[in-house]
C-alpha cells in the first residue's frame, strides 16, 4: 500500500511538473 501511494505521489508531481513546464513556455 505504501509503494501504491508513492507511485501516486511521483506520479502527480511529475505531471504539476509538466503542467508548469507548459505555462512557462507559453
Amino acid at each position: 500500500m505504501v509503494t501504491l501511494k508513492k507511485q501516486v505521489l511521483m506520479m502527480t508531481v511529475h505531471c504539476v511538473k509538466c503542467n508548469w513546464t507548459e505555462l512557462e513556455m507559453v
